[in-house]
């Protein structure tokens, strides 16, 4: 993987995986891979691996540099294009799998960058995916075999709180202005329609970094937050806004969790978790989002509690140990000799 950061949302998702794995008795090793960020020195083994504990979840493996002596495994899993080229490189491992999260070549202008991206999943590995978008995807323009696990949210933080003051009518949005795919500009005009027609309403802003001075609009900039700060300010909003260009963040889950519907935009990206039934989903420009906003405020104290109620119980439906247990046995079925005449293993979520 590559290396390690103390917010990255990415590695907290990869790490809720193999925690999982060594709960089911799979032995994980974990290989910094670099990937041109790397500044600082390499660390000992017991330095990285007490910020795997301290910043993710419990790991009670090994943690080591691709430059060490990694010893041989049943299976190398990649878990970002960088990752890719090493994985592809490695003799130690039978079996080569790619942990995928997004469509990585989106993440750049057409370049160097977005052909590396783009040539990874031509390297015959098997991909694990993260919804079956990618799935789907993966299989269809690269041939790629593929197997998808669904999203779900961590249930001891993410609940509902107490509502402090009913009576205000508050927006969350997630900004990120450094990330492209995650739509600001479009964003922020949507949020400017809604000013214009519901000045009444209050916008919340968390994630990267605005200037809240330079916005058309006034708006609480709360910045990055600890995610155990969230859930409290999750549940005093009435709706959550998440755009999403690439594939879905957890967001979306862990907002409904608390008891918030969320308005996004429409997309096969998007549509593979989320649809009409349980979100309000809009074409992905700013006047058609902004009226999408302006509909959840027109609507009855009454139909957003009875939303709200809806999409708890959707989240609640979903399970990260259930996608865990279905990774498992993916794994272990892939181990397994193929017996001549035995069925194969289906391509999940297609």
């Amino acid at each position: 993987m590559p290396p390690l950061g103390p917010n990255s949302g990415g590695h907290i998702n990869i790490f809720r995986f193999i925690s999982g794995l060594e709960r089911r008795g799979f032995d994980c090793r974990v290989i910094i891979s670099n990937d041109g960020t790397l500044t600082e020195e390499k660390i000992a083994s017991d330095v990285l691996e007490r910020r795997i504990n301290d910043w993710y979840c419990r790991f009670d493996g090994r943690a080591m540099y691709i430059d060490d002596d990694v010893p041989p495994a049943h299976f190398s899993i990649a878990t970002g294009w960088q990752s890719a080229y090493s994985v592809k490189q490695y003799r130690g491992s039978p079996i080569k799998c790619y942990f995928i999260q997004d469509f990585e070549p989106w993440f750049y202008p057409t370049s160097s960058e977005s052909s590396f991206a783009d040539e990874t999943y031509r390297f015959g590995f098997t991909g694990i995916t993260a919804g079956s978008w990618l799935a789907q995807k993966l299989t269809s323009e690269y041939r790629m075999r593929c197997h998808a696990l669904g999203f779900s949210y961590d249930r001891e933080l993410y609940q509902p709180t107490l509502r402090r003051d009913p009576a205000n009518l508050n927006v969350f949005c997630y900004v990120r202005p450094e990330t492209p795919r995650r739509g600001w500009e479009t964003t922020a005009l949507a949020l400017n329609e809604l000013h214009k027609r519901r000045p009444d309403v209050n916008i919340i802003l968390a994630g990267g970094h605005v200037d809240g001075a330079s916005l058309p609009f006034p708006a609480l900039v709360t910045g990055s937050l600890k995610q155990q700060e969230l859930p409290d300010l999750y549940s005093q909003c009435d709706c959550g806004l998440v755009i999403s260009f690439s594939n879905l963040s957890l967001l979306p889950l862990e907002l409904m969790a608390c008891g918030v519907p969320v308005v996004s935009n429409t997309g096969p990206n998007v549509e593979w978790l989320l649809n009409r039934d349980i979100a309000k989903l809009s074409r992905p420009d700013p006047s058609s989002i902004g009226k999408a906003l302006v509909d959840v405020f027109e609507m009855s104290p009454q139909q957003r509690m009875a939303w709200s109620d809806k999409v708890r119980q959707f989240a609640h439906r979903t399970s990260w140990e259930r996608e865990i247990d279905t990774l498992a046995r993916l794994l272990e079925d892939m181990s397994t000799p193929v017996v001549p005449g035995s069925p194969q293993l289906a391509v999940a979520g297609l």
